[in-house]
């Protein structure tokens, strides 16, 4: 007697079938932005240039007085002054999606393909950029700890601290200091930490709150700095470029675009989507368009935390 089953009733049966939920890959959008630790430099919208000047003085303190007798010419003093470029890149980024994708979704997920949920993805692929530029800006600190090759430890966390505090002729950067890392450079950080013998030394871990208040990616205090975890810290092949800073050493400059014929567009905060249409390919292109840039305005108030890749 035949037994009917999934195999011989195999017209009759899928070998899958779509689940209606659609479940996000990983991804990491958390950055510096909005943390107040880089600062912003303005737009360059309706400026007449593409290049943002950084002026630096050394004033407010930076020169004490000098002593003297009772009708001593006073000496003049040269005002230190410096000046930073930051110049803004276009970014771009392209989804194009056919009709017979479209018309084949099935249920009703904010990640389906549709024109406005692409948009939305384009919107948060802005964070990711940011979290970038800022890495790579910051992969260029002319002061750095620890040697080549060599794991992340708490002597060089220690050891990037000294740095700031003795920097620039032992002034010092005024701090609060925060530390940015890849994954792989915190847990040799944490690993260190647990080998430790003086029971003060302890990282406090980030709280729900902790981290809503100070943004995605933090992951706690360490002798006082602020630690936040990036996957997209810049790597030569050997290092990561991990660095410790206070809130003068980066500092970002952005445009807007103003689109003008686009049948329609979104703003997405500092991105502008347009949408394009081909008719003969059936197919519809959402694109996005942004103008930002990162730089180093002072290397005393940064500090590269070199850990092997």
């Amino acid at each position: 007697m035949a037994t009917n089953t999934m195999t011989t009733a195999a017209d009759l049966r899928m070998t899958s079938i779509l689940s209606q939920e659609i479940n996000l890959l990983l991804r990491d959008t958390a950055n510096l932005r909005n943390t107040g630790y880089i600062q912003y430099l303005g737009s360059i919208n309706n400026m007449g240039t593409d290049t943002l000047k950084i002026r630096l003085a050394g004033m407010m303190g930076r020169d004490s007085f000098e002593s003297r007798t009772e009708v001593q010419a006073a000496s003049d003093v040269t005002l230190t002054d410096a000046a930073v470029s930051v110049t803004l890149s276009r970014y771009s980024l392209r989804y194009d999606y056919s009709d017979l994708l479209a018309l084949t979704s099935y249920g009703s997920s904010p990640f389906e393909i549709d024109p406005f949920n692409l948009a939305a993805s384009i919107g948060e692929s802005y964070n990711t950029l940011f979290a970038e530029l800022t890495a790579a800006a910051a992969a260029s600190a002319a002061n750095t700890t620890a040697t080549t090759g060599t794991t992340m430890s708490v002597s060089t966390f220690f050891e990037a601290i000294y740095d700031l505090e003795q920097a620039d002729s032992f002034l010092g950067a005024p701090g609060p200091f925060y530390a940015c890392m890849h994954p792989k450079s915190l847990t040799e950080l944490q690993a260190s930490l647990r080998s430790e013998q003086n029971n003060i030394i302890s990282q406090m871990v980030a709280t729900e709150d902790m981290i809503k208040a100070k943004g995605l990616g933090y992951v706690g205090k360490l002798f006082g700095v602020d630690v936040y975890r990036s996957s997209h810290i810049a790597s030569d092949g050997t290092d990561y470029d991990n660095w410790m800073a206070d809130a003068g050493a980066l500092g970002y400059a952005d445009g807007v675009p103003t689109i003008v014929g686009a049948p329609e567009t979104m703003d997405m905060d500092k991105v502008v989507v347009e949408l394009e249409r081909s008719a003969s390919t059936a197919t519809t292109s959402v694109i996005g368009h942004c103008y930002a840039a990162i730089s180093i305005l002072n290397q005393n108030r940064l500090v590269g935390m070199l850990a092997v890749d």
